[in-house]
């Protein structure tokens, strides 16, 4: 549940409870000014919000959530008031740049999936990109087939990932033009993004069937 806190000044703080294995963790999110009232107390139910490092992949992850999903994503900044107001608006999928790991803190406590789109070239952006994020998310893992993906498994089991974080293998090719599993290297940062989309997508159109009549 979150509850929010209205401060003098007439901007909101939303403070969330989290739950992180058997932990729970709490959370304060400002979300600024909101005319008419409070925001819904649902926050993000449960929507999927694609977390990109950087504005590189942007068009990777729309076409893979557009394909996957049949929904156009909505992009949005990555901060409490503007992902609640995205929500309320209809917004099945989001996506969020120059998003970090407190960014997925962020989306995780108003109740979203915070969705990472790994750039699994880099250990180091890697790290980067998850620097600061408590809370368990999914992360799709692009699916390779026999080398390919044994070193992609190689080059990112020292991160540790799975400790905290849920791995699945997802097929990126809705979102790639180009098939990724040809015999030549593939671009994992391109497939990384293209399989976060593709969660995403999977996710909204899941949701939608849910909730049809």
């Amino acid at each position: 549940m979150i509850r929010y806190e209205r401060h003098p000044s007439g901007e909101l703080t939303a403070v969330c409870e989290v739950a992180v294995g058997v932990e729970r963790r709490t959370f304060r999110v400002p979300v600024g000014t909101w005319a008419g009232g409070e925001p819904p107390r649902g926050g993000l139910r449960e929507a999927p919000v694609v977390v990109l490092p950087d504005h590189d992949r942007l068009a990777v992850v729309r076409l893979a959530a557009t394909r996957a999903g049949g929904v156009e994503p909505s992009l949005v900044a990555p901060d409490g008031g503007a992902l609640l107001r995205a929500a309320q608006q209809g917004a099945e999928v989001m996506i969020v740049t120059s998003g970090s790991g407190r960014a997925m803190n962020a989306i995780r406590a108003l109740g979203g999936r915070p969705l990472p789109a790994v750039p699994w070239s880099s250990g180091t952006a890697i790290a980067r990109l998850f620097e600061g994020c408590v809370v368990d998310v999914d992360v799709a893992v692009p699916r390779l087939r026999g080398p390919q993906r044994a070193a992609l498994r190689a080059a990112v089991a020292p991160l540790r990932l799975d400790d905290l974080h849920h791995l699945v293998e997802v097929d990126p090719r809705p979102g790639s033009d180009r098939g990724p599993l040809a015999n030549d290297a593939p671009d994992l940062d391109v497939l990384g993004a293209a399989a976060a989309g593709v969660l995403a997508g999977r996710l909204a159109a899941g949701s939608r069937r849910w909730r049809a009549p």
